[in-house]
């Protein structure tokens, strides 16, 4: 572990207890920051994700799935965690909600179904890959919008009760200062959103932390309804002061936190 695990006791009494515990991670759809008359600067999801999938670069930006650019990190957790009790599983969970809740200026040129059409392919060409590198200990590989299905409702409700939040145009009741200037930084220098997408970089800002707090609520639905037991993030991208945003809520309403093991790399 890289940092100080959040939830480590609860996560000791799961797997003391031989209870279920759903390990889960996240992989992004392909994303590219374009330029052209027609539609000025916008994020594009609709790019070569096949050269992606196989660890290809595309700009300075591009975020290669850490299934197939990493395998022997997941080969190594899936043995020697997941794999060493018989309650545990193992998801990889595309974010798929990206291109629908966060990149406004996307989805109106790109479209929901097109959108859709986009993170299914991903998924199809990502479990393709994984296959080859890690055979018979491929995890499964899911769409967020699979899991969300069934609490849509709810976690709209939660987005924009978040959103919404921000009276002026970074503060908000919800959000601490650290938080917020966490995000502004992952704004600019993994997204790409640079001084001539001002008005964009901080719309999507607050976009993003209302899709973590809405996440970290969803979970605790999933789990109730017995859709995903007992959740532990595996986070192999994120530092705390980024991660910790999925709990907003979750302290808001007296939940502790989604118990979270931390393998992140500089």
């Amino acid at each position: 572990m890289t940092y100080p695990p959040d939830g480590w006791d609860r996560i000791s009494k799961l797997w003391n207890n031989n209870s279920p515990v759903s390990f889960y991670s996240w992989e992004c759809p392909p994303r590219q920051i374009q330029e052209n008359k027609k539609y000025g600067r916008w994020i594009n999801f609709d790019i070569d994700i096949e050269s992606v999938v196989s660890g290809k670069k595309i700009d300075n930006y591009t975020e290669l799935p850490r299934l197939t650019s990493q395998p022997e990190k997941e080969l190594w957790f899936i043995k020697e965690v997941v794999q060493k009790n018989s309650k545990a599983s193992y998801i990889k969970i595309i974010a798929d909600t990206n291109g629908l809740y966060l990149f406004v200026k996307t989805k109106n040129i790109l479209g929901n179904k097109k959108i859709r059409d986009l993170s299914n392919k991903f998924r199809d060409l990502l479990t393709k890959k994984a296959k080859e590198l890690l055979g018979q200990f491929s995890p499964e590989i899911i769409l967020f919008t699979k899991i969300q299905k069934p609490f849509k409702k709810e976690y709209e409700m939660f987005f924009n009760l978040i959103y919404q939040s921000f009276n002026t145009v970074t503060k908000s009741s919800f959000v601490t200062q650290e938080i917020l200037d966490a995000w502004m930084d992952c704004m600019i220098n993994h997204i790409g959103l640079t001084s001539k997408d001002k008005k964009e970089r901080v719309d999507v800002l607050k976009r993003v932390i209302a899709s973590y707090a809405a996440e970290g609520m969803l979970f605790e639905l999933a789990n109730r309804f017995g859709e995903m037991p007992n959740p532990v993030w595996i986070n192999w991208e994120e530092k705390p002061e980024l991660a910790k945003t999925t709990n907003i809520l979750r302290q808001r309403y007296g939940l502790e936190n989604i118990p979270t093991i931390y393998f992140v790399r500089n």
